[in-house]
């Protein structure tokens, strides 16, 4: 109907399991990449037009991506490096 997405992706981990879980999924919303400090991270989806919301609750890991439908690869190229370098490479 038009060129906007709207994205959820769940991952079956929570609070419950992992109760810091709550306090790294809220610092990844103020985290940036290696090379990017948080300020360009959020500027480069900007300008893209997308944004992203990381949160948890008891039950699962959620991701929100919003924005141009023409660039959601990209966006799920970038938060995937986000997740990359927080969450995968301390596991």
């Amino acid at each position: 109907m038009n060129d906007i997405f709207s994205l959820e992706i769940r991952f079956g981990i929570g609070n419950q399991r992992m109760p810091m879980l709550e306090y790294a999924s809220e610092m990844t919303n103020y985290s940036g990449i290696p090379g990017m400090t948080v300020s360009e991270f959020k500027t480069a989806f900007a300008r893209i037009g997308c944004s992203y919301t990381i949160s948890s609750d008891d039950s699962y890991l959620k991701i929100e991506l919003q924005g141009m439908e023409a660039n959601v690869s990209q966006a799920l190229g970038m938060i995937n490096q986000l997740m990359k370098t927080l969450f995968w490479s301390r596991i």
